[in-house]
């Protein structure tokens, strides 16, 4: 497994950062205390291409909506094979439990 790329801010122009590759992707809140704390894991065959509609105004999940009013990052990791995406994205909603995973 590839390892994290650095984070970037998830808008417009740090979304540009992110590759069309496949692969794994978390969003990240800052929390009151300044922490980053990871609100959301995703998979795509097109990393940037995703990002970019979470960012969008057809952003389907309602608690990814109400997180980007406050500043935001995501941070990817380039996995080819579909069902290591899977696999991956799956260990780590389990692991973190993210707010928008949930339900």
């Amino acid at each position: 497994m590839a390892a994290w790329s650095p984070r970037y801010p998830l808008d417009e122009q740090g979304v540009r950062c992110a590759p069309t590759d496949p692969g794994v992707y978390r969003l990240y809140v800052r929390t009151a205390y300044h922490e980053l704390k990871v609100f959301y894991v995703g998979q795509s065959e097109d990393l940037r291409r995703r990002l970019r509609e979470h960012i969008g105004p057809d952003e389907a999940n309602a608690c990814i909506r109400r997180k980007l009013d406050l500043p935001c990052e995501y941070d990817f990791t380039v996995v080819r094979g579909e069902s290591e995406r899977r696999e991956r994205e799956a260990e780590l909603v389990r692991a973190i439990h993210p707010e928008c995973n949930q339900g």
